[in-house]
């Protein structure tokens, strides 16, 4: 762990500690993370969550992993793949949006995690300097703004935010050119791979949640404004699946059509069945 990354996990300690002790904040802040103990959130975060640590274990097994990538592992796993979980509620389940996500997620861990995290200053320069202005710049650039002065007081601020980083993107890539085989070691290779790797892994149980969400939205439609016939919604839900199978792009697609509304008003089998044969399946 580098000194940018000790300094990080002090000011995570020190604020979190504080606001704990904060009587005034302590109530607010613990009505914020209660909703995140509900099943519906913990239950996928722990999957998560336990399906990488499969991953790792495999990997430490192979001799590909070890404990200094711990850092990088937990922040790729906390920031991009928890987060995908809620930011696929509401996705268009294409090809796309899977190649996007390995691209993203790459991007942030070797441009940003690695590359920056590789030449970091003395840990009295990150804890007192780097850290407090780089997090105070990303909490006031993320914050909602309404238009006006506050509107250009944000982009002012997005400004300042990029031009930090960038500075500080461009010290840790003149350090690695000028001491080029200090940075090009084997352990930086590893380092730099590790992203993809677990990005590619976690396709499968992506893809997984992505179905579930996408069929889990068709049949609650149906049952919400489908007929009360239980073995008619039951016969409809075998028929999409039969239908779609894994094209869950498909499906959202046909739920924005005239014939997903007719299918919600079918009367028999057969009214099912040519509601669902109107469909093209594409991908």
């Amino acid at each position: 762990m580098n000194t940018r990354q000790e300094a990080l996990l002090a000011w995570t300690f020190i604020v979190v500690a504080g606001l704990l002790c904060w009587r005034q904040l302590r109530a607010p802040l613990l009505s914020l993370i209660r909703p995140a103990l509900t099943p519906i959130i913990l239950v996928p975060v722990c999957l998560v969550a336990a399906w990488n640590a499969v991953i790792v274990l495999a990997l430490y097994r192979l001799g590909f992993w070890n404990m200094s990538m711990l850092y990088d592992t937990v922040a790729l796993v906390a920031v991009g793949e928890v987060g995908l979980l809620f930011k696929a509620v509401n996705a268009t389940y294409d090809v796309r949006f899977f190649v996007k996500w390995i691209l993203a997620n790459f991007g942030f861990m070797v441009a940003l995690e690695f590359i920056l995290n590789a030449y970091p200053f003395g840990f009295w320069v990150e804890f007192l300097v780097v850290v407090p202005v780089a997090s105070i710049l990303f909490i006031l650039a993320a914050a909602p703004v309404s238009g006006g002065l506050g509107a250009r007081t944000h982009s002012v601020l997005v400004w300042i935010e990029a031009v930090f980083g960038l500075s500080i993107l461009a010290f840790a890539v003149v350090r690695a050119v000028l001491f080029f085989r200090e940075f090009a070691t084997w352990q930086s290779l590893e380092s730099a791979v590790l992203p993809a790797v677990l990005s590619v892994a976690f396709l499968p149980p992506l893809f997984a949640w992505c179905a579930w969400l996408a069929y889990s939205k068709a049949f609650s439609a149906l049952r919400v404004f489908g007929t009360d016939d239980e073995p008619l919604n039951h016969y409809a839900r075998k028929r999409i699946v039969c239908r779609f199978g894994i094209r869950i792009g498909a499906l959202q697609r046909f739920q924005r059509t005239s014939a997903f509304a007719r299918l919600r008003g079918a009367s028999s089998q057969q009214d099912v069945d040519l509601a669902l044969a109107e469909t093209r399946v594409t991908r």
